[in-house]
């Protein structure tokens, strides 16, 4: 039994002996230090905070062209075009179909749609000024208050000495109306001395009916004012532009339309004696709306196109 104890006491002995060796060999782990690691190739930046305004690009410029302006960008100042800037243009301040405030108070009318595309086609700016038709043409377009009048303005020789005329662009010849109703009145040759006329004041209309009309007329200091009293009873005719009657006549007023053709005339620009640039370019671009149709839609728009055929 001791010699069975001595064998294994001499075969444990060495295999203790080679494990303390192994451990003793053996390092142990390392602690963690403060030492930090080797920077990588690509350090990872701290997350930015959100700009406050859009930031300037950093990249380098390329040969990449820049995307070509649009027209806005690239068309000259009126100013620059024809020198004329922007002009200041007379209106009559209720005198449709001519020129009107619209619903949404905007001006509105044959006469500033024919305006605006002269502005257009030439190159300047507008700037609209309303004001009742008497002494229109002596406030603004004997100072520099105004530039030019458009405003179904009859050519006269007592107006061309103190305005330039423009090229005619409308046939504005006087017309006679009479309400459905009237029986009685088929022609100018009808009114009588006892016949209720209205007028438009200082109208080439009133001038007629004062030479021509066994009357005296009553005057009112706008056109719609005038229509009103014909529908209303107030007087039994009335004479006014016959362009402005036939567009009552086919909004489905109740009038009639009875003569167009009272007097010859014609409408023009009316330019400041002081500005002949303006003039010439009113001139320049009536031609021009002429030959390319603008001119034409626009009587169709506004007169329908029977009238515009009588033009």
């Amino acid at each position: 039994m001791k010699r069975r104890s001595a064998l294994l006491t001499w075969v444990i002995l060495p295999v203790l002996l080679f494990v303390l060796v192994a451990c003793g060999q053996s390092e142990p782990t390392p602690e963690p230090t403060a030492t930090a690691l080797p920077p990588t190739a690509t350090p990872v930046p701290p997350t930015p905070e959100p700009p406050t305004a859009t930031p300037e690009p950093t990249t380098a410029p390329t040969d990449t062209p820049a995307p070509a302006p649009t027209a806005a960008s690239t068309e000259a100042p009126a100013e620059e075009a024809n020198g004329l800037g922007q002009i200041t243009i007379g209106l009559n301040l209720n005198f449709p179909p001519f020129a009107y405030r619209g619903e949404e108070n905007q001006w509105e009318g044959f006469d500033v749609d024919l305006m605006n595309a002269l502005a257009a086609t030439s190159g300047f700016q507008v700037r609209y000024l309303g004001m009742p038709f008497e002494g229109m043409l002596e406030r603004g377009l004997s100072s520099s208050e105004i530039d030019a009048v458009i405003s179904a303005i009859t050519v006269t020789e007592e107006r061309a000495a103190v305005v330039d005329f423009s090229e005619p662009y409308f046939d504005g010849s006087q017309g006679l109306a009479v309400r459905n109703d009237n029986g009685t009145i088929q022609s100018v040759t009808d009114i009588t001395a006892d016949t209720r006329v209205g007028v438009k004041i200082a109208t080439t209309g009133a001038e007629y009916a004062a030479a021509n009309l066994p009357v005296t007329a009553v005057p009112y200091e706008e056109s719609q004012l005038l229509v009103d009293a014909l529908v209303n009873g107030e007087v039994d005719a009335i004479v006014l532009d016959a362009g402005v009657l036939a567009w009552y006549v086919n909004s489905g007023i109740a009038i009639t339309l009875i003569d167009s053709h009272l007097t010859n005339e014609a409408y023009a620009v009316a330019v400041n004696q002081a500005r002949p640039d303006v003039l010439a370019a009113v001139n320049a671009a009536l031609a021009q709306v002429r030959v390319d149709g603008t001119y034409d839609a626009l009587l169709v728009k506004w007169f329908g196109q029977d009238f515009a055929d009588q033009q």
